[in-house]
């Protein structure tokens, strides 16, 4: 009988969405497919930015949220297709990025922060209002990312030239704010003073 299977398959695309750095941390204990490659973003993320705080992605993650870890040491090959074990895992897993924890003592803190911009529209002027996540084919190419590690920026005016997969440093003020823009739920607002391209090794 075929062991490599559909619960398990949905499993694996649900655990494909964990944040970079929760799965680097698993991946010597579990027996999963490798994570896609890290983001080239630059190293420190809004530095040159004067009057605002450069914010990693890292730190959107309050500190010991961890959804990995039940799966950890998890062999899939174990899992027959159809199991309802799988299909449970999935779903607490899906349950578990929804309910995500945010940094609620983020909210009013002037930040720039450097990310992949998912556009929620289609203009050929510019875009004024886009998502933006930590690595590349987040939204697009691969599941969401929970949405705390997923930011929803609006700009004052339309930002010419932008499209999908572009890096960026928005700055401006962040706001703790759980909203579903209908390709994926964020956690975090940013009203932006400013969006400018940001210079990567991609």
């Amino acid at each position: 009988m075929r062991r490599a299977l559909l619960g398990a398959a949905s499993l694996i695309a649900v655990l494909g969405a964990v944040p970079l750095a929760l799965r680097f941390q698993a991946a010597p204990h579990a027996r999963l497919p490798p994570a896609p490659a890290a983001a080239d973003l630059p190293e420190a993320p809004g530095a040159a930015t004067p009057g605002y705080d450069a914010l990693p992605w890292s730190e959107l993650v309050p500190p010991g949220w961890d959804p990995l870890a039940r799966y950890r040491g998890l062999d899939l090959s174990t899992i027959r297709d159809g199991d309802t074990t799988a299909q449970a895992w999935q779903q607490d897993m899906a349950q578990a990025f929804q309910d995500a924890p945010l940094r609620q003592d983020l909210d009013g803190r002037k930040v720039a922060i450097t990310g992949y911009v998912v556009p929620l529209q289609v203009s050929w002027d510019g875009l004024d209002e886009f998502l933006l996540v930590p690595y590349f084919g987040a939204c697009i190419h691969s599941p969401p990312p929970p949405p705390n590690q997923i930011v929803h920026v609006r700009a004052a005016a339309k930002v010419p030239g932008l499209h999908a997969m572009d890096v960026v440093t928005a700055k401006g003020t962040l706001r703790v704010a759980r909203a579903d823009a209908g390709l994926a739920v964020s956690g975090y607002a940013l009203n932006a003073d400013g969006v400018r391209e940001a210079s990567t090794a991609r």
